[in-house]
């Protein structure tokens, strides 16, 4: 009695259980700590250039790099060493450039509300919470807006957030209706089968090109490395729903929709022409 016991586990990346635990969950008395070969001060000097001479590229990604994606074929839409390198990511921000709020609103059951405000490429804001009616979240989002003063704010109106967004758009904040299950809005919106993998899919590209910087947030990270992509039978990409990652024990990605809103491309209006 008293005693706390725990364990200390090792592994390599790979699919599995312990992928599915430590890294893509966030569960009470879990911790994950990564840990690279560059991090151990014993590493013999040959170890890398050793290491890539033996293996194949794909299997040097993962014991060099921790990708916990690289043998699954590509089926996560965000590379967590690309998550990981995102977090305080110095970027440059200057005032010229556009701060953007993306609001995701909780659906039912232990679904949370989302803020995620960025400053250029910066996130600078995200909060979440759980459990309120509606005009408590109207509240929350209306009181942010005043603080930060956006030049934009996305609301996901599926669901609950419509009334949120009814009542903040009746109260004259610039506030935006995002169907993310409309069609894509872009020029090549044939390549997507809806908004939702339009706009994550422009998310993951920053990632790629280190154009984002995130919070230390845990929750985000497992939530952005926890998504899953596919083609459909015309060939368009489809983004894992909510529905589908809890049916595989995943919790709902609040934080990251809320990021992908913040950060999806406005809709450009095409100039019209009239000969006088």
């Amino acid at each position: 009695p008293g005693i706390r016991y725990k364990g200390l586990l090792t592994a390599n990346p790979a699919p599995g259980w312990v992928k599915h635990r430590f890294v893509e969950q966030k569960l009470p008395d879990h911790v994950f700590v990564p840990a690279l070969p560059q991090d151990n001060p014993h590493l013999p000097p040959d170890y890398v250039d050793g290491l890539r001479q033996l293996y194949p590229p794909e299997l040097v990604r993962q014991l060099l790099e921790g990708d916990w994606d690289v043998l699954e074929a590509g089926n996560y839409l965000f590379r967590y060493a690309e998550v990981k390198a995102a977090i305080d990511r110095p970027v440059t921000v200057d005032d010229n450039m556009p701060k953007v709020m993306g609001v995701d609103i909780a659906r039912y059951g232990d679904d949370s509300s989302v803020v995620a405000l960025r400053h250029g490429s910066r996130v600078i804001w995200l909060q979440a919470w759980a459990k309120t009616d509606l005009m408590d979240t109207t509240g929350r989002v209306a009181s942010l807006i005043d603080r930060f003063r956006p030049d934009a704010v996305n609301i996901d109106v599926i669901g609950l957030g419509a009334g949120v967004y009814d009542r903040l758009k009746e109260m004259k904040y610039p506030v935006n209706a995002v169907n993310v299950s409309e069609a894509a809005r872009g020029e090549s919106k044939e390549k997507f089968a809806n908004l939702r993998a339009e706009i994550y899919q422009q998310l993951s590209k920053r990632f790629e090109e280190g154009d984002i910087s995130i919070p230390d947030d845990a929750e985000l990270v497992a939530q952005l490395s926890g998504i899953k992509y596919r083609f459909n039978s015309r060939g368009q990409l489809e983004v894992e729903s909510k529905e589908d990652m809890k049916k595989r024990g995943m919790k709902s990605p609040d934080k990251a929709d809320s990021l992908a809103l913040a950060f999806m491309e406005a809709k450009r209006a095409r100039p019209s022409i009239r000969w006088l």
